[in-house]
């Protein structure tokens, strides 16, 4: 799992471990996957109360977002059945329409007097559909792993009651437990860059098999992992697509 800084902590005492499951080696990489015996073959279909909520729920830091999310919000109980038929089609067939996967990169200006590509922040959106179908898909993969205690106790990223601060009073409390037994604590910290587009695509799905996901719910994000395309917006120009790395919003952080 990928989480911020401070999302995973984890002790080296063969006391403390929990993680007992199988060493899968995969192109000569080792893995370990938890016990798990549950699987999740299909998801749910959404009722019309669910969508409505995670709709109206929506919200984005993003100026450029602001306004879709008003326009949607306003004609939602216009196009809330066609809206529910698409999503609970997608999950039914195990597919993300490919309409959806198609992201648009914004440049916005860090400073004054730009020269250089680096001084814009690249905003990256995507279609607001595709985040509410994200919503719907992980809300279902965390009531998954929260019912077959897939996630590790040490994973604290990205999860409910959980977060930076909780990660660090957890740490904080066994360094002082170590040192009051007159041992030292050595700590070394590691932050990834872009860690999620760095992930390989096929070991991951392979993990996802391992805790369970499969049929329908496994063939959805492969397609949702798969042939995904990138524009840029600039100048009220835009760029030819291109293929991209996976730019995602929601289910980046918890797969």
């Amino acid at each position: 799992m990928l989480g911020l800084c401070f999302s995973f902590v984890y002790v080296i005492n063969p006391i403390d471990v929990d993680i007992v499951g199988a060493a899968n080696t995969v192109n000569n990489v080792i893995t370990c996957v938890k016990e798990n015996e549950g699987a999740m073959e299909n998801f749910e279909c959404v009722n019309i109360k669910k969508l409505e909520k995670i709709v109206m729920g929506l919200s984005s830091k993003k100026e450029l977002m602001k306004g879709y999310l008003v326009i949607l919000k306003a004609a939602f109980p216009v196009i809330r059945e066609e809206l529910l038929g698409l999503i609970n089609i997608s999950l039914s067939k195990g597919q993300c329409p490919d309409g959806w996967k198609t992201s648009t990169i914004v440049p916005i200006p860090k400073l004054t007097n730009l020269k250089k590509a680096s001084e814009y922040r690249p905003i990256n959106i995507l279609p607001t559909y595709e985040k509410i179908l994200e919503l719907v898909v992980k809300d279902q993969l965390e009531a998954y792993f929260d019912s077959n205690d897939v996630i590790t106790v040490h994973q604290f990223g990205f999860r409910k009651h959980h977060s930076c601060e909780t990660a660090i009073q957890v740490i904080i409390d066994k360094w002082k437990l170590i040192i009051s037994r007159g041992k030292m604590v050595g700590v070394i910290f590691m932050n990834l860059k872009r860690a999620f587009e760095t992930v390989d695509r096929g070991r991951l799905l392979k993990k996802l098999h391992d805790y369970g996901i499969r049929e329908n719910v496994l063939a959805w994000l492969r397609s949702y992992l798969c042939n995904r395309k990138q524009q840029v917006k600039f100048n009220n120009k835009w760029s030819k697509l291109v293929n991209a790395v996976t730019t995602l919003i929601v289910i980046e952080t918890h797969l």
